[in-house]
């Protein structure tokens, strides 16, 4: 099994954002390297200086369960993560197009890029990729 781990996020949904940062945390402190490809609506959850509820999709009864228990959320877990651990995170440069949008749109501390899906390939190439 590779010691590598891509995840591919192009969704809002926060049950599922959420699952794959604490996923990618996990792997990442026992020794993992880690890398997220963040595009299509998945970008949107990343703007800068938006409350949760702003950010995400609520999906199901567990969304409003993680948001009234204070879970730590996903911009909270990614960026403890790349503190702590081999973790790299990029944007998708089409999605990026497509908005206007340039780095200092995203949330801080978080990205570490903007990347194509061929470089990201290249990037993943050996490792397991998750899309969500």
């Amino acid at each position: 099994m590779s010691n590598k781990i891509a995840f591919v996020i192009s969704t809002q949904v926060h049950e599922k954002i959420q699952l794959a940062s604490m996923m990618a945390s996990i792997h990442a402190t026992v020794g993992g390297e880690v890398l997220f490809f963040v595009s299509m609506n998945g970008i949107l959850a990343f703007k800068k200086n938006l409350d949760l509820k702003d950010r995400i999709i609520p999906e199901g009864e567990f969304s409003k369960l993680m948001t009234s228990k204070n879970v730590p959320n996903f911009v909270q877990i990614i960026k403890q993560t790349k503190m702590l651990a081999d973790a790299k995170v990029y944007a998708c440069s089409m999605a990026m197009d497509v908005l206007g949008w340039s780095l200092e749109d995203l949330e801080e501390d978080i990205f570490d890029d903007v990347l194509g899906l061929t470089a990201f390939f290249d990037l993943a190439e050996g490792g397991q990729i998750i899309f969500v």
